[in-house]
């Protein structure tokens, strides 16, 4: 048995001759593009092996001082890289083994805690997991089966703004250009109330195309762009991952316009399209397009809970129903 720690980057070549890594969130390149997401973090990954067999988890290892004034320096806490995580094995009879070293591992590291968001379209042993995290089911999260006939699965507001599309004339484009993407989605941001964590003040979305992850698709009004969608791809799956709209977009058709062209380049190509889900208004607009859902839970775990009580003290966030409670509530 043997475990291997460190970064997700030093590590990539080793992991990837180990891992058969076809999905982005799973792949230490993508671990080592996103982790700058998050104030004090480092890309992180903890590896448990037997001959062939593995698990393998990545995240993102969060120095508490960088948002907590007055935590001691040597504490930390671990999250999924934004957006979708968990562990990643080809022997479920591996996971309890290696949930007792990881957690013998965060005592003597001082990880106060851990939460993980669990990839919905990965098949996760839920059984075994749930021994070792406090497991919640947050939503059932939408994806579109790309047979030739997905858009038969659309209600008919959708068919109606598919023709809205056509009566105002709509085009699209794909494009690595992100100036665009940018503006539309801070104006989203803007009008949604977002929380300072959701705008990414980094390079990561730039990296992410230059990786051949992720790619911007946008919807042209009069020669105008009024919608744009990041996607993720992987061997067989495409991702939605951020969107972004005018105002103007909203009256003609615009998000389900793109959501189509999409769909339709990828048909046969890829098997589906995740959706995901989102708050009430964007979750009803999701499921407009299917009737497929996959559950989407997360994991919480406090690994050292004297530490996580002072924590909470010190902030004075004895109310807060975030997880951890010690930090800020961002959704």
């Amino acid at each position: 048995m043997e475990i291997i720690l460190g970064s997700a980057l030093d590590h990539r070549e080793r992991i990837e001759s180990l891992i058969p890594c076809q999905r982005p969130y799973f792949h230490p390149e993508y671990c080592g593009i996103m982790y700058p997401v998050e104030p004090g973090g480092s890309p992180e990954f903890f590896l448990l092996r037997s001959g062939d067999r593995f698990v393998y988890y990545q995240y993102v290892k969060r120095n508490l001082v960088a948002v907590i004034p007055g935590a001691p320096s040597n504490l930390y806490d671990i999250i999924s890289h934004f957006d979708y995580g968990g562990y990643f094995t080809n022997a479920a009879e591996l996971l309890p083994v290696f949930f007792e070293e990881f957690s013998r591992y965060c005592r003597t590291a001082n990880i106060i805690s851990e939460f993980v968001r669990l990839l919905p379209t990965h098949a996760h042993d839920y059984a075994a997991i749930g021994q070792y995290l406090s497991l919640r089911k947050i939503t059932e999260s939408v994806y579109i089966k790309l047979t030739q006939d997905f858009e038969n699965e659309y209600s008919q507001r959708r068919h109606r703004e598919m023709a809205k599309a056509a009566r105002n004339a709509l085009s699209y484009e794909q494009s690595s250009d992100l100036s665009t993407f940018r503006e539309l989605y801070h104006e989203t941001m803007l009008r949604r109330n977002a929380h300072p964590y959701y705008y990414f003040k980094c390079d990561a979305l730039e990296n992410l195309v230059r990786a051949g992850m992720g790619e911007i698709w946008y919807s042209i009004k009069d020669g105008v762009r009024i919608s744009a969608i990041f996607i993720l791809k992987s061997k067989s799956e495409l991702f939605y991952y951020l969107g972004a709209n005018s105002e103007a977009a909203l009256s003609c058709g615009s998000p389900t316009f793109i959501f189509t062209k999409i769909g339709r380049h990828y048909c046969g190509e890829k098997s589906i399209f995740f959706l995901g889900g989102g708050d009430a208004g964007v979750y009803e607009f999701k499921q407009s397009f299917s009737k497929f859902r996959t559950p989407y839970c997360i994991g919480m775990k406090k690994h050292n809970q004297q530490a996580y009580d002072e924590l909470v003290q010190l902030t004075n966030r004895q109310n807060n129903d975030f997880f951890p409670q010690y930090r800020e509530k961002i959704i």
